[in-house]
């Protein structure tokens, strides 16, 4: 028999460990924020707080199981604009509603630096209007990898935008997708800045525009894609939920410490190291349910503008 909020609520809270569910592979960008929120709320609240990596599904498989768990606080997902934003838009039949299925805890990134765009340093391009160039005299004959949605709706808003037809390869892993770029099998990366910047500094892959809202310090000689194209955005982001119906003292506990920890120094500073931000703060859980509905519809639009249709 599953116990009541009330009940639940009443409960010496927590008196367990947490499962910590993330969309996204081991190393990801994702993937060390949780594991920075993590560590901070194992010693906040007294408990260890285990990450889960689940993979696949633009963040959808992660997503469910947290949506189908049991409302007693103590499984967690780290939401991402994905399943929280955008596969509403490009996917017909969902097995989630991010609105209707979760408990919207805090905001934990308001903003990533979403898409950087990489090259293999045998491709004769270091711009992204010399990419533009060199795609529109070479159709079809690049190739581009992704892992998420993300990756894909830049790519056929780049396309849209600069009349240009590259071919999208999928992957299932950030490291499979890089090893391939690497590798040169496909020429063109877009991953997040984080995942690229080693392969980066390796010289194994070079960068040439970055899709953020501004330049990035440790590349500031890489321009952002709307100093090309103006009024150019994709905001990311990252929120602490859970299932629907979490009761309402552990959804306020939960969201103290998390406004506690957004704007703790080291955390800040280890945001910063993958140039992800928080500049606004936790909310509340109800601003936090207003900032997920908001970003939804600014990505539907972001959808419709580019014509691309659910599947």
């Amino acid at each position: 028999m599953v116990a009541s909020g009330t009940a639940l609520a009443q409960s010496n809270w927590p008196n367990r460990p947490f499962r910590f569910l993330v969309g996204n592979s081991p190393g990801a960008a994702p993937d060390i924020v949780a594991r920075l929120f993590a560590d901070h709320m194992s010693r906040a609240l007294g408990q260890a707080w285990a990450v889960e990596n689940r993979p696949g599904g633009d963040g959808i498989i992660s997503a469910e199981a947290v949506a189908r768990s049991q409302a007693d606080g103590y499984t967690l997902l780290l939401g991402s604009q994905g399943p929280m934003a955008i596969d509403m838009h490009l996917k017909k039949i969902l097995p989630i509603d991010s609105i209707k299925d979760f408990t919207h805890i805090a905001v934990l990134v308001d903003e990533t630096t979403g898409m950087a765009v990489a090259v293999h340093p045998s491709l004769p391009v270091k711009t992204l209007p010399e990419l533009i160039a060199y795609a529109k005299a070479n159709p079809n004959k690049l190739s581009f990898s992704t892992t998420i949605a993300y990756g894909t709706m830049f790519g056929s808003w780049l396309a849209k935008t600069a009349g240009i037809d590259m071919v999208e390869v999928r992957y299932k892993l950030a490291s499979q997708a890089i090893q391939d770029s690497v590798s040169g099998r496909v020429q063109v990366a877009y991953q997040s800045p984080a995942a690229l910047g080693p392969q980066v500094k390796a010289g194994s892959l070079r960068f040439i525009s970055v899709a953020t809202a501004r330049r990035i310090a440790e590349w500031g000689d890489v321009p952002t894609v709307s100093e090309n194209f103006p009024n150019f955005s994709m905001r990311g982001f990252m929120i602490l939920a859970g299932p629907a119906g979490l009761p309402r003292d552990i959804t306020t506990r939960l969201n103290r410490e998390s406004a506690t920890i957004v704007k703790d120094q080291k955390f800040v500073a280890e945001l910063g190291k993958i140039f992800w931000y928080n500049f606004e703060g936790a909310r509340s859980p109800e601003g936090t349910t207003e900032f997920v509905r908001r970003e939804r519809e600014n990505w539907g639009a972001f959808v419709k503008s580019i014509g691309l249709k659910p599947e």
